[in-house]
């Protein structure tokens, strides 16, 4: 589907733009959209905040095209910072700001841009934050999909790595009318025409669910209606690795390679605090850039006046943090890296690390379920461990867990406190077929 002026089939009244909705999902469920402040935890309502955000930049996104990027510029959409607002800032083009802002349009159309995911995957959830655009957020958008090969994108201009050099510009029609045909018949619609709120601390959230969760999505387009400007788009989705040609890491026979990482299909499932950072930080590619960008919990009240510790040298504590990560197939794991990058002052005392191979037990819509939890059967992994600062610490697992075989993982640290990375060094159990199927007791992938 191009880009038209009022996307049909997806448009609705402006009137009922202004009400809050409920959408019907594919499955015909049916879901809200949220409109939320910043400081309210939306994960025990949707549990797809949880997951890993597919947009990132940081993952490889790129914007391909934009209608209009006079203001600023499309990509501040993909970056994974808190938007910044700096009131004296003003550029040659009017008031800096840190997001995606068009001009005010005054010919017939819409603003849209193509973005290229850098985690593939099956699209669940939508954040559309209108932070800092209070008198000029956009009033409405719609968000289609579609899921492209390689030969899709010959013909058209390579995302460039920055789009500094389009401040200030519009895309002529000859550049609009080729965008137009980009993936054309391929596009369906992820996200129909939803009201956004005013990006105040109060309203600058807008959470909506898919609307068609289960289809593999390669490349999203952003429509603005009409104009206007948003800070941050985050698409929580499940990555999905086709085969063994998309995983990460040396896959030589015999090799090892990450089993929880984002790249090869690693999602956080649950978590007991998320303070400072969030758990998803953990299985995020090369080493953390800062504190921000690692899991880090509050200081637990409940860790006791004065601390002892017993006789294997371990705190005695009342409390601990833990998060429970699902791999991104069953997996036997070999070696474990826990790192404390950045951590100085506030890395835990310990951590434990075990596993379970219930790889049915939870879905999305267990995800928050205490009992959904409850009935995974663990088994320890890595008994209870001194951790030190600022240091990446190397484990081997015990050779009688090595043939263990592992669909979640739980990381539980003593009593609090942060880390950056964990690696979970091993192979997949289960074949990966090119469709994105799974195929057990097939041997190794690396093996194949």
């Amino acid at each position: 589907m191009s880009a038209p002026a009022s996307p049909s089939g997806l448009m609705t009244k402006l009137g009922d733009m202004r009400k809050f909705l409920v959408k019907q999902t594919g499955s015909g469920t049916t879901l809200g959209v949220f409109h939320k402040g910043e400081k309210e935890d939306m994960s025990k309502v949707l549990p797809f905040v949880r997951l890993n955000n597919l947009a990132a930049e940081k993952f490889g996104s790129r914007v391909m095209f934009a209608t209009d990027e006079f203001f600023a510029t499309a990509d501040n959409l993909l970056k994974e910072g808190e938007p910044v607002w700096d009131a004296d800032k003003f550029t040659e083009f009017g008031k800096w700001m840190d997001g995606w802002e068009s001009r005010r349009k005054r010919t017939p159309g819409n603003d849209w841009c193509i973005i290229k995911l850098g985690l593939p995957g099956h699209v669940v959830g939508f954040d559309v934050d209108t932070c800092h655009f209070t008198g000029n957020y956009v009033p409405a958008a719609i968000i289609e999909g579609a899921c492209l090969a390689d030969e899709d994108e010959g013909g058209f201009p390579a995302p460039p790595a920055s789009r500094e050099h389009l401040w200030g510009t519009m895309a002529s029609d000859k550049e609009r009318a080729l965008w137009e045909e980009f993936g054309a018949g391929k596009w369906r619609p992820l996200l129909r025409s939803t009201p956004l709120t005013a990006g105040t601390s109060e309203t600058r959230h807008t959470f909506a669910p898919c609307v068609a969760p289960g289809e593999r999505v390669t490349h999203l387009k952003l429509h603005m209606l009409p104009d206007g400007g948003i800070a941050r788009l985050h698409v929580f989705g499940h990555v999905q690795v086709l085969g063994q040609s998309e995983l990460t890491g040396p896959l030589a026979a015999g090799e090892l390679f990450d089993v929880v990482g984002v790249r090869n299909g690693g999602e956080v499932v649950a978590y007991s605090d998320a303070h400072f950072g969030h758990p998803r930080n953990l299985i995020t590619p090369g080493r953390a850039a800062g504190m921000y960008d690692g899991w880090e919990t509050a200081r637990k009240p409940s860790r006791g006046p004065v601390l002892e510790a017993d006789a294997l040298g371990h705190l005695v504590l009342d409390g601990d943090d833990w998060a429970v990560l699902k791999l991104g197939c069953e997996a036997r794991i070999e070696e474990v890296e826990v790192d404390t990058n950045h951590f100085k002052g506030n890395f835990p005392e310990s951590f434990m690390l075990e596993v379970s191979n219930n790889e049915d037990c939870l879905s999305d819509q267990t995800l928050s379920d205490a009992d959904g939890l409850a009935r995974l059967r663990w088994k320890p992994l890595l008994a209870r461990t001194k951790l030190e600062a600022h240091k990446q610490h190397y484990f081997k697992v015990p050779e009688a867990m090595r043939g263990e075989r592992s669909s979640f993982v739980r990381l539980t640290i003593y009593p609090d406190g942060g880390i950056s990375r964990l690696r979970l060094m091993g192979t997949f159990s289960a074949r990966l077929c090119a469709d994105g199927t799974k195929v057990h007791d097939m041997g190794t992938v690396a093996e194949e």
